[in-house]
């Protein structure tokens, strides 16, 4: 199991992105990539509070018994970051309406548990790339509902505007997918590669020679050439088997 991170601000005067892989002595592992937004450095704030808060969570688990109770916690701890974050909202008038996108993956044995809201992303990467969450966007909506296509919707004067994020609202829904780790990669990013980077152009980095911080930085410097606006986040993780608990040192 190799895994890495990278961040880059790209072309803003403020990274408001948070990243981080933790995997634990009982082969458990967590990564997660939270995008922030808000002003006067509010964004910053809440991406921040929500990566640490799920973080420190997860480092204090003794280890989870059951796949049903790593689900559990996952989906919970994200509900108590809203309510933290919510609570951070409400202290001072700079930081009203300041929120995050978050996108988590948890693995556990042979499971890896998703979990997002916003429009960051996770794919699993292998022969082909697969995305694996559905972005809480407008413009996605419009896509379901076959009012635009994909490649209408990368255009549209909306395409921004989330419909779901963390430290929003007081209570939040948080969906958790369940999926069989398989062989390939696990890429969790924000908006800013994905907005610059086509999917085949990941897929093609990813499955190249190379190490995993490498490709993490290939892809970093590939968006930056082509757009590089907006600040990029990624955590990649290489899957080589069917049970990380089996595969761990």
């Amino acid at each position: 199991m190799k895994v890495f991170d990278e961040t880059n601000i790209g072309r803003r005067t403020s990274n408001q992105d948070k990243v981080a892989i933790v995997n634990t002595r009982g082969g458990q592992l967590l990564a997660l990539v939270c995008d922030g937004m808000g002003g006067h450095n509010s964004g910053e704030l809440a991406s921040k509070i929500v990566c640490e808060y799920l973080v420190d969570c997860f480092k204090m688990m003794p280890g989870f018994i059951s796949s049903e109770e790593a689900k559990s916690w996952l989906q919970d701890a994200i509900k108590e970051a809203n309510q933290v974050t919510k609570r951070q909202a409400q202290t001072s008038p700079l930081h009203a309406g300041m929120g995050t996108t978050i996108v988590v993956a948890l693995i556990y044995q042979d499971k890896v548990y998703v979990g997002n809201i916003g429009d960051s992303r996770c794919y699993h990467i292998h022969h082909e790339i697969t995305q694996l969450t559905d972005d809480d966007t407008f413009v996605n909506e419009l896509i379901k509902s076959g009012v635009i296509s994909k490649e209408e919707a990368k255009f549209h004067p909306k395409r921004n505007v989330l419909m779901k994020a963390v430290g929003i609202n007081e209570k939040i829904e948080v969906f958790i997918q369940e999926y069989s780790l398989k062989p390939g990669y696990l890429l969790l990013c924000s908006d800013g590669l994905y907005n610059a980077v086509s999917d085949e152009q990941i897929r093609e980095i990813v499955m190249s020679k190379g190490t995993v911080a490498n490709k993490c930085h290939c892809l970093i410097q590939l968006a930056l050439k082509q757009n590089g606006s907006d600040n990029i986040s990624v955590a990649l993780i290489e899957v080589e088997g069917g049970d990380l608990n089996a595969k761990s040192k």
